[in-house]
């Protein structure tokens, strides 16, 4: 690198110089690393699953490898003592957890949500394609914002191709997924304009809170989801960059890991969890597998997390 960052603001080799910190940041990385190596078996296990039946299947093992991604940059994020961001990958990764739940939450439903999220998504790419054809109407408001020159370069292909592509796209939702398209344009005529999610239709909840509602997970909602909103969005900076030292305040370098193992502790509390739901709604039969991890590893690392002393409240350089 050409240019070195300022000490005070961002130390790289804080850690590294000091073991014990090192080490605690590591054990904690490792726990989460192994709670997604966890979750990469129940991944292939209902991917096994879902060969032999059909396309309905899609999403439920999406969200999974959706919320792994989450989880596993959230290791890589507390090796580097960079605890803070992982708050926005923990909201995606409960955003997936909450969508998990309610695909699964009612027997015989399955088929019809996993139709319904399918459905939803044809329709954004239907609205996506629309908006890159400079003949719609879609396509002549997106190129009075941004200016013809922003898709001078898109790999999307002619006019014509677009066309075929809707078309095709139009085809699969009269046919494979009628029933819930029809679903999409009844919620659509009586909401109006906005962005549809796949749960909202049939009078579903109509936002993430009352998806939390329905699945009986509302308190996950608003220990977690809605505490880390200050953290992603900007709003919390004052209390979550400046710390009190008796009378004076002075700010956190970045990467200071300040709640990295309570963090840690919500991580692999959600993912047992999310793991055992969907073993439970798909492949039963690998439950004992999962029982015994949990007993032999989570259990004993979850107290050993509890046991972590190293204060990361306080710069320990200066």
């Amino acid at each position: 690198m050409d240019t070195e960052p300022v000490p005070s603001v961002l130390d790289r080799n804080r850690y590294a110089e000091h073991p014990e910190a090192n080490e605690v940041l590591n054990f904690l990385a490792d726990s989460v690393a192994e709670v997604v190596n966890m979750g990469t078996h129940v991944h292939q296990w209902l991917q096994r699953e879902a060969s032999k039946y059909s396309l309905i299947y899609d999403p439920p093992l999406l969200l999974l490898r959706h919320y792994l991604e989450m989880i596993d940059a959230c290791s890589i994020l507390l090796r580097e003592g960079a605890s803070r961001p992982m708050k926005a990958n923990l909201r995606g990764a409960l955003e997936a957890y909450l969508q998990l739940e309610y695909l699964m939450s009612e027997e015989g439903n399955l088929e019809r949500r996993s139709r319904d999220y399918i459905a939803c998504h044809l329709r954004r790419q239907l609205k996506r394609l629309r908006k890159m054809d400079p003949d719609t109407q879609l396509g002549k408001q997106f190129r009075s914002k941004l200016g013809e020159g922003v898709l001078e370069n898109s790999s999307l292909g002619e006019i014509g191709d677009l066309e075929a592509r809707r078309e095709r796209i139009k085809d699969r939702l009269s046919t494979e997924y009628g029933d819930s398209d029809r679903a999409y344009k009844e919620h659509r005529e009586k909401r109006g304009s906005g962005t549809v999610k796949w749960y909202q239709l049939r009078n579903g909840p109509r936002s993430l809170v009352e998806l939390s509602q329905a699945v009986d997970e509302e308190r996950i909602y608003v220990v977690f989801y809605q505490s880390f909103s200050g953290s992603v969005h900007g709003s919390s900076i004052f209390q979550e960059f400046f710390q009190e030292d008796g009378e004076d305040l002075y700010l956190n370098p970045l990467r200071t890991p300040r709640g990295a193992t309570t963090l840690t502790s919500i991580v692999m509390t959600l993912s047992c969890r999310t793991y055992r739901h969907i073993i439970e709604c798909f492949v039963p039969g690998k439950m004992p597998k999962l029982e015994s991890w949990y007993e032999d590893y989570v259990m004993k690392q979850v107290r050993k997390i509890q046991n972590v002393e190293l204060d990361f409240s306080s710069d320990e350089d200066s």
